[in-house]
């Protein structure tokens, strides 16, 4: 085993919620034999891959590293491909499309090597398109002989109804603090990121907050967009929201970030908001010149009008983040 390969086995944590799920999923498909296919669904970034891994784990009587390694000749699993949309833009996630579904259907028929069962991982719902939901309505009303289906979903409505009703749909419950400290704490020990080299968390210091606790209610308990936050050395920009001293270099450099990365647009919407939040309510007592106030709600509005113009930013979200980053700075401005 390489040592990257021991760094994901050493920073493995599963949750006690989750690992029920996992048992429970064992009990109904091997010792009951009451049903085969289960929706695992549930916020993004909260661990339902590894989940579905588990489970896998559990029904094959594998060991979990063979499993989140790909390397058991009954594990299939279909996940969006990366592809290259041009040389200027990095890979982007591509939909699980109809190829991926015919080939899992294909692959499971085919004799059992290791277990007396296959299981089948699609990892996730969100990510297929229509044709591709369609073949595999098709795999969960003709289901191979002993193959469990493990479908991954962040959300319940990314399935398609036929295919809810004929699955098991469990709810994979949100990291609790503790959780979400001890997965974080594991993935930065196991995978060290840029953000601890630049000491990204004087800024959440300075507000009498730990940085965990602060991330933990930024990202709603997601440890990617935690992990996101942390690689992408981005609270040394929302630091210079904090002291208003937003350029327009900056709006450009956030920006880019934006368009790189827009699976995380709004977790770095949530950033700014609570930069601003929390910032200007330090400020109060500082009383910075009307000139460096002027000037931070012109950047702001440009910043904010910039985001706006990125068509996939969820909008309604965009729309109330603007009004409270307006609303604070305006009142702060009027009464000073």
């Amino acid at each position: 085993m390489g040592l990257d390969q021991q760094g994901i086995v050493n920073s493995i944590y599963i949750p006690k919620a989750h690992r029920d799920i996992a048992d429970m999923v064992r009990k109904i498909a091997c010792e009951e034999k009451k049903h085969h296919a289960f929706l695992l669904y549930g916020r993004r970034g909260i661990g339902k891959s590894l989940l579905a891994r588990t489970v896998a784990a559990e029904v094959l009587g594998a060991n979990l590293e063979r499993i989140l390694f790909g390397i058991h000749p009954d594990l299939i699993i279909a996940e969006a491909e990366p592809i290259k949309i041009n040389q200027d833009k990095r890979q982007k996630p591509e939909k699980i499309l109809i190829e991926a579904i015919r080939n899992v259907k294909q692959r499971a028929q085919y004799a059992k090597l290791e277990s007396d069962k296959s299981v089948i991982i699609i990892d996730a719902v969100d990510d297929m398109n229509y044709s591709a939901s369609t073949a595999l309505l098709k795999l969960l009303e003709e289901p191979t002989y002993n193959t469990v289906l493990l479908l991954v979903a962040h959300s319940i409505n990314a399935a398609l109804p036929t295919i809810r009703s004929r699955c098991i749909k469990l709810y994979v419950p949100d990291l609790s603090y503790e959780d979400f400290a001890t997965i974080f704490n594991k993935a930065n020990r196991s995978k060290p990121s840029k953000a601890k080299k630049s000491n990204n968390s004087l800024f959440l210091q300075e507000q009498g907050c730990e940085m965990i606790s602060a991330l933990y209610h930024i990202t709603r308990g997601s440890i990617d967009d935690a992990i996101f936050v942390e690689q992408h050395n981005l609270i040394p920009f929302l630091n210079k929201i904090k002291n208003l001293e937003l350029t327009t270099h900056d709006i450009i450099e956030v920006m880019n970030i934006f368009k790189e990365y827009e699976e995380h647009s709004e977790v770095m919407l949530r950033l700014v908001l609570y930069a601003m939040h929390l910032g200007l309510k330090t400020y109060m007592g500082r009383a910075p010149t009307r000139e460096k106030l002027q000037s931070m709600v012109a950047n702001l509005e440009k910043l904010t009008k910039a985001i706006k113009d990125i068509s996939t930013i969820n909008t309604s979200l965009m729309h109330n983040i603007y009004l409270h980053i307006m609303y604070y700075v305006k009142v702060y401005s009027t009464e000073r």
